[in-house]
């Protein structure tokens, strides 16, 4: 099994990234259609995630387990993705 990514600038990033999605997360609760360009380029970026991690457990860079959080990703972009169409369609 691959070891964990232990690189300091690595993980500053990731948690920046963690953050940043948070946050657009919790003012998508507030106000969705005030910020929906901001919410779909956070969706296309957590496919984009999902598509990379997956690429690197397949491959053997990172252990399986990392597989459970980038699910989790697709899972936030896909429930996002229908939560705008959804307002497109109103």
């Amino acid at each position: 099994m691959s070891p964990l990514p232990t690189e300091p600038t690595f993980v500053r990033i990731v948690g920046g990234l963690v953050f940043l999605f948070g946050f657009w997360y919790y003012r998508a609760a507030s106000d969705l259609r005030g910020i929906a360009s901001a919410i779909w380029l956070s969706a296309i970026a957590k496919i984009m995630v999902f598509t990379l991690g997956m690429f690197d457990v397949v491959t053997g860079e990172i252990s399986w387990p990392w597989a459970l959080p980038v699910c989790a990703d697709l899972v936030f972009a896909l429930l996002f993705i229908r939560a705008l169409r959804s307002l497109d369609r109103e």
